[in-house]
């Protein structure tokens, strides 16, 4: 979890962790669906890290 979604410093308000617990449900649902499909099978565990990074950070990107 920490490889793929950073921990924001300082404080973060209810509304900052409401959002980024909804982000990471979505990144869940995305992971569970390239897994289902075999997807994620075919990638050692750093590209799978580095993958739902990037997927992360696009979904956190147009959410701002």
């Amino acid at each position: 979890r920490s490889s793929v979604v950073a921990q924001k410093a300082g404080m973060r308000t209810a509304k900052s962790k409401a959002h980024e617990a909804i982000l990471e449900e979505k990144l869940k649902a995305i992971a569970q669906v390239l897994a289902s499909f075999g997807l994620l099978d075919v990638l050692g565990r750093r590209k799978q890290e580095r993958l739902l990074k990037a997927i992360y950070d696009i979904l956190s990107a147009t959410e701002e």
